[in-house]
């Protein structure tokens, strides 16, 4: 199976997590999907979405068990597009897509974060950031919504990410002048211990069935609109964009039940 596999260490002397990833094997169902379903990405926002599947997969890491996380980005551009993603630490997925169809443009780099856990209340946060890096973002987003400082690193000519993580405690001088790529390549050199491995699948675990609660959560008039004289509606999953056929028939049989 190919995952993106994901390694947590604290390093004991300077008191930080360190976190990366290896998104290499993972990259293959990534892009075997999308062949799959005929999308087309634009290599920026190809790359913008990869560095954010990353992220995601390392936050997730350092959070509690049971918890799914999903982003939604917005950043200012011509032809306005959205990324989404979104992943579980206990399902271990880890799905993303970029949206072009019915966007509305923006001035803003906004990250908004939506939390739901298997024990506990759901949250949501939202954060504007300065710039379209994926590294500003990402930290932005810990220091307003977290209240923790990371540093963000993408290891050139490579699918790999790191991210070190200050903990209540930490040495400060060091941790401003550490760079995450640096540190996992002279992790030997440092007492650390090995917190959490994870691994993410590509996958969205979407369904006709899994999507039907929508329909039932609407009433028969609206439904009846939604169809008109089409036996037959196409729906995508918003997660992944896979195309799904709703038959009419068997939508209108809950209220006929």
């Amino acid at each position: 199976m190919n995952e993106l596999r994901v390694i947590s260490r604290y390093i004991r002397k300077y008191d930080c997590l360190l976190v990366d990833c290896d998104m290499s094997d993972y990259l293959i169902d990534y892009y075997l999907n999308a062949k799959e379903m005929g999308i087309k990405i634009e290599a920026e926002h190809d790359e913008q979405l990869k560095r954010y599947l990353a992220c995601l997969a390392m936050h997730l890491t350092t959070r509690p068990a049971g918890e799914t996380i999903a982003w939604t980005v917005h950043l200012p551009s011509e032809e306005p597009y959205t990324i989404f993603l979104t992943g579980s630490s206990s399902e271990s997925y880890l799905i993303g897509r970029v949206i072009y169809e019915n966007v509305a443009a923006t001035n803003s780099y906004i990250l908004h974060s939506q939390v739901v856990r298997e024990v506990g209340d759901a949250s949501k946060s939202l954060v504007q950031g300065l710039d379209a890096s994926t590294k500003s973002m990402v930290e932005n987003f810990y220091r307003q919504s977290e209240q923790v400082a990371v540093k963000v690193a993408f290891i050139e000519n490579s699918d790999k990410a790191a991210m070190l993580v200050a903990t209540p405690g930490h040495d400060e001088e060091w941790f401003e002048q550490a760079d995450p790529a640096k540190v996992i390549g002279e992790i030997t050199n440092f007492d650390h211990r090995v917190m959490r491995t994870a691994g993410f699948r590509f996958a969205c675990n979407c369904s006709a069935e899994k999507l039907l609660p929508f329909f039932q959560s609407i009433d028969r008039e609206t439904l009846a609109d939604l169809y008109q004289d089409d036996q037959v509606l196409t729906i995508d999953c918003p997660r992944c964009g896979r195309s799904f056929e709703i038959e009419k028939a068997r939508v209108f049989g809950v209220f006929d039940a």
